[in-house]
Order: structure tokens, then C-alpha cells, then sequence
């Protein structure tokens, strides 16, 4: 009896043989001394309904040998023990503009009274309290002004505007 491969394409052969690839490409960045790479793109199904999606990723190979892990989310890991908290860091960019810095953040379950901003020594101090619990301090690209701070909520996303320093008012 068949079995019918409900995958799409990408079974278990294919995240294995994905995974042998990628080993191969770390030995031959060794090799060559070669220290990082960056690769972005997008895959899926050509049919209107199929899954697609785009990635983006970057291998670095850390000095002398050293290799480092940058987590994310709500778990946190050391040696023996991994740790679970109840307050997750919110996925988010920064951009510096010309006169202000833009800052968007996912805080999926957040309305705009649970939301507490402060900057202190040029980061933007961010916590919120709501079906999730938030917390990150986000360096800043530059100084910016502590007064004034705008928000903007729509659909789980916050977009907060923040005027940078000795820049004039529109």
C-alpha cells in the first residue's frame, strides 16, 4: 500500500539532507577561513493555497573556534538547566530616520494602557502587561528626546516614534 506524502515536498529526508548541506558549507567555510555568510530567500508551492513563507538567516563562525547562541523567545538555557519565563522579548526592528527613531514591535494580546515606555541612557526601556508579559531594552542609535513619545497600536503591532534630539519640531 502507498503512502501519500501530504508534505508538499518536504518531508523528513529533505530537512535531513537540508541539515547535511549545511554541515557541508560550515567545513568548507573553515577551509577557506571564511567567517560568516547570509542567505535570505523565499520557498513554497507554486499553488495559490500552498504554503509559502521567506527566510533569512546567518551562519557567523566565532574566533579562535568560539561559537556563540543568541536565544530568543522565553526560554533561556545554561549548562544544566533550562528555564522558562514568564516574560518573553518582543520581536522588533529599529530604524533611524532622519529627524526620529522608528521603532516596531510585535506584542500580540497588548492594548495601548498596558504598555509602559521610558528611556534611560539612550534605550528605550519597554514593558507590558496583558495575556503575554513583554520586557526589552532596546539600544538606541542615537539620543533621542524622553518626552513626547508616540504610539501608534494596530492588529498586535506597535509602531512608537521617538524624535531624536536637537532636531526641530515639523
Amino acid at each position: 500500500m502507498n503512502k501519500k506524502d501530504h508534505s508538499n515536498g518536504l518531508g523528513f529526508g529533505d530537512i535531513f539532507r537540508g541539515l547535511g548541506e549545511l554541515l557541508e558549507v560550515l567545513q568548507k567555510m573553515d577551509a577557506r577561513g571564511i567567517n560568516e555568510i547570509k542567505k535570505t530567500g523565499e520557498f513554497g508551492s507554486s499553488q495559490p493555497k500552498g504554503l509559502k513563507g521567506a527566510y533569512g538567516l546567518r551562519v557567523r563562525i566565532g574566533e579562535l573556534g568560539k561559537s556563540t547562541v543568541q536565544s530568543f523567545g522565553n526560554l533561556r538555557a545554561d549548562k544544566d538547566t533550562v528555564e522558562f519565563k514568564e516574560v518573553w522579548e518582543p520581536i522588533l526592528d529599529v530604524f533611524d530616520e532622519e529627524d526620529h527613531v522608528l521603532v516596531v514591535a510585535e506584542l500580540p494580546g497588548i492594548e495601548e494602557n498596558q504598555l509602559q515606555l521610558e528611556i534611560v541612557d539612550d534605550c528605550l526601556r519597554l514593558v507590558a502587561s496583558g495575556i503575554r508579559n513583554y520586557k526589552k531594552n532596546v539600544p538606541l542609535p542615537c539620543a533621542v528626546e524622553d518626552k513626547n513619545i508616540i504610539t501608534v497600536f494596530k492588529n498586535g503591532i506597535v509602531e512608537i516614534t521617538l524624535r531624536k534630539r536637537d532636531t526641530p519640531y515639523l
